[in-house]
């Protein structure tokens, strides 16, 4: 009789987790429809930064190339902030049409779906500059969520102090470029 107990804790652990993940899912869906709105902010501020950057050549001209440079990471991090966005949604998407068809969140669900999220963060880390600072975020996310799906439960490693500061890396070092991820 104390083994029932056991095993519903672990029951209600587990569908907590899932109710917790498709509660985020459904927010970070909602706040999707908001880009439309964000897009033109950003492309206002590297409008402005050229001008300043013309200002600069005539006082140095050894300025000129570094401040060109970060408008140009400014650009590829959009860039790759966008397919995060996708690769996020995608994975959420893979959740919660799971548990839409009535499928149980089991452990090998949960690891399938880090699993693959980790593959498409691999790609998009790969694609950026080693210097960006979202290229960077989406490395240490990507090691955390690679370890969350090589978990024996790995529900319970996403909600890890770790995991949850990388996720909010990413999402801070993509909000200068205007596109809204939310891991």
């Amino acid at each position: 009789m104390p083994r029932e107990p056991l095993g519903f804790a672990g029951v209600n652990r587990i569908r907590s987790s899932a109710l917790a993940l498709t509660c985020a899912s459904v927010l970070a869906l909602t706040a999707c429809g908001g880009d439309g709105t964000a897009a033109p902010t950003p492309s206002a501020t590297p409008t402005t930064a050229p001008a300043t950057t013309a200002a600069a050549p005539s006082a140095t001209p050894s300025a000129a190339p570094a401040t060109s440079a970060p408008t140009a990471d400014a650009a590829g991090d959009k860039k790759l902030c966008q397919a995060l966005k996708k690769a996020g949604n995608d994975s959420k998407q893979a959740l919660v049409s799971a548990l839409r068809s009535g499928k149980e969140p089991t452990p090998a669900l949960f690891a399938k779906v880090y699993t693959d999220m980790a593959k498409e963060l691999g790609k998009v880390a790969g694609s950026g500059s080693p210097d960006s600072r979202v290229v960077t975020a989406v490395a240490e996310f990507r090691a955390q969520v690679t370890e969350a799906a090589a978990a024996a439960d790995p529900a319970a490693a996403s909600e890890k102090p770790a995991f949850q500061k990388t996720g909010a890396n990413v999402t801070a070092a993509c909000e200068p470029t205007g596109v809204d991820v939310n891991f």
